[in-house]
């Protein structure tokens, strides 16, 4: 046997033994020498651009241990389980000192192929060569990578890993039962919202006399986008520090973007601020009148009039005692990481005199991925966290802080937050570790 191959061996036996068998042999283990914490295994994302093959050997280069090329997607339900699985510590001692790059099959189809890295299933674990190449050794499991988002039945059952099952009944019928309790929610949240958006109304006529801020159905909104996130099937939706929004407070709101839904999942805060959003939104039925109703604020992105026009709302907003919500990165982010900032809500929060509350939301990219409209099934419960931090206001930063140095560390402040609630790194939530100025 070759050394490569000896050197790998134990990593085989244990993805085998651990996701291809209900009853995995037991290897054995010679009794350590000496009493070392062992090196648990780690996920490390992908970056969404580049060259597969530079990516794996920077990834390999950069520090010692095993590393492994991992390949799934979010509605592949083994993909999840060994994920799930590695997070929660059920595998650190049989991957002891493993790091897995992990890719996404819908997303890094193309240039996975042009590396080497192509199987007709998934997930598929592989070794590197020295070039960044895939090596001869690798494991694959049953969940077939082309198509669209079903698991092929009874391939993936075969591989399932009794380990890892949850309650009783196959994973198959689980996953029937959940699709079926999303269709149903579906068919609510399609005809309960002219019954929402009647209601709304009402409230505007009873209440625009003596409620200029629209306070009143703002709470009602709340009540409305809300309950959707916390009835939706599966999803396990947490608010924490919510005490860090002082009712009656003003302040400008600042969110990392994962997802269409963060909007429905945020308004679970139940505090009153008015949105930032694109003006296409405003042209959706029903919720899209509804923001109109509010007051909520439009924008074009790209176009420095509206920018303007949006900026001057905002204050008069802040000024009336409104605080605003913003994504200071622009746009919904493709891998789950926080990317730069831009300027606008830090010189708006500095103009007015108000703090900067930053608020990291997480697992909602699971829930609805940007750029697809596949809404997450492949789990019986899918978390999601958000986490409001204490609000930054630019004297907390000493003299001589301005805009730039309130962005730089409301940013610092998220990504910390963000990772502490992943338990990863500061570095691996970070999609821009080279910050660029997106003024």
């Amino acid at each position: 046997m070759s050394p490569r191959r000896r050197r790998l061996a134990p990593l085989s036996l244990a993805l085998a033994g651990t996701f291809a068998c209900a009853e995995p042999a037991s290897p054995s283990a010679p009794a350590p020498a000496a009493k070392v914490e062992p090196a648990k295994p780690r996920l490390v994302a992908a970056p969404e651009a580049g060259d597969v093959a530079t990516i794996v050997r920077e990834e390999a280069a950069r520090e010692g241990g095993t590393l492994i090329v991992a390949v799934g997607a979010g509605w592949c339900e083994p993909c999840v389980a060994f994920h799930d699985a590695v997070k929660s510590g059920q595998l650190d001692q049989r991957l002891t000192g493993v790091r897995f790059l992990e890719f996404d099959i819908d997303r890094d189809r193309a240039r996975l192929e042009a590396a080497g890295y192509k199987s007709r299933f998934i997930p598929l674990f592989a070794a590197p060569d020295a070039e960044g190449a895939p090596a001869a050794s690798r494991s694959r499991a049953g969940s077939r990578a082309r198509g669209r988002s079903s698991t092929s039945w009874p391939g993936w059952a075969r591989w399932w890993p009794a380990s890892l099952e949850r309650g009783r009944g196959s994973p198959y019928g689980r996953g029937v039962l959940r699709i079926a309790a999303a269709l149903l929610f579906g068919l609510y949240f399609i005809f309960s919202q002219p019954l929402w958006f009647a209601g709304a109304l009402v409230i505007t006529a009873v209440t625009a006399p003596f409620d200029r801020r629209r306070a009143l159905l703002h709470r009602y909104t709340c009540l409305w986008g809300g309950h959707y996130a916390l009835l939706m099937p599966g999803w396990d939706v947490r608010v924490r520090g919510r005490e860090h929004i002082a009712p009656g407070g003003v302040y400008v709101l600042c969110s990392n973007h994962q997802s269409h839904v963060d909007t429905l999942v945020l308004f679970t805060l139940f505090r009153h601020f008015k949105w930032v959003a694109k003006t296409s939104v405003f042209r959706v039925p029903f919720i899209g009148w509804n923001m109109t109703l509010n007051r909520y604020v439009g924008l074009r992105r790209g176009d420095a009039a509206s920018i303007a026009a949006m900026l001057r709302t905002c204050r008069e907003n802040l000024d009336a005692g409104s605080s605003v919500f913003m994504f200071p990165e622009g746009t919904r982010s493709r891998d789950g990481r926080i990317h730069g900032f831009k300027h606008g809500a830090f010189s708006l929060a500095v103009e007015a005199g108000v703090p900067v509350v930053p608020i990291v939301i997480d697992g909602t990219s699971a829930a609805l991925p940007k750029s697809s409209w596949r809404i997450g099934l492949d789990r019986a419960r899918l978390p999601i966290t958000v986490q409001v931090l204490p609000p930054v206001a630019l004297p907390d930063l000493g003299p001589g802080a301005d805009a730039t140095d309130l962005r730089a560390e409301v940013r610092a402040r998220m990504l910390a937050g963000l990772a502490a609630v992943r338990d990863v790194t500061v570095a691996e939530v970070d999609g821009e570790p080279a910050a660029r100025d997106l003024s």
